[in-house]
């Protein structure tokens, strides 16, 4: 379901004397599977951070969430379920699967862009990405870390 689409249908019910926390939100908060719950501890007991730049991330391999009992369709969204650290300056995740390693920028604070498209992706400056193939999950990681210090964390405008 396209996220335009549901902001339209939220809206549309709100209008129509709908309960915004009620009606709305909680069916959303609270519509989680089980698998979705077991992929957001992976991800949460894997989190890393670089305290020197003040950012966190996690670089999952298709083993690991393989052996969590995950399939591809279950995880997606590695980043979203972190971005909201507050004093964060970016978060990014890297998830290994059949097609390479997708990775997934996202900022408040500084243009993820310009990461996304020396790492061969692309997207908005508060949400980016970028697909990484022929290399290990660990050379991956290295590689994104050596591109955010070249780069360097470049503030939103």
């Amino acid at each position: 379901v396209r996220s335009s689409k549901i902001f339209h249908d939220a809206g549309f019910l709100i209008e129509q004397g709908a309960d915004y926390m009620h009606d709305v939100m909680e069916p959303i908060i609270n519509s989680q599977t089980l698998k979705g719950k077991q992929f957001l501890g992976l991800v949460f007991s894997n989190l890393k951070h670089n305290t020197k730049d003040n950012f966190y991330y996690v670089a999952l391999s298709k083993k690991q969430w393989q052996e969590a009992g995950l399939n591809k369709d279950e995880i997606h969204g590695a980043s979203s379920s972190f971005a909201d650290i507050a004093d964060a300056n970016l978060v990014f995740s890297l998830v290994e699967d059949d097609d390479g390693i997708s990775g997934s920028l996202r900022s408040r604070k500084v243009d993820v862009s310009k990461i996304a498209q020396a790492l061969g992706g692309g997207g908005h400056k508060p949400a980016a990405g970028f697909m990484l193939t022929n290399m290990s999950i660990d050379q991956a990681e290295k590689k994104v870390l050596e591109t955010i210090a070249q780069v360097g964390l470049q503030p939103l405008e």
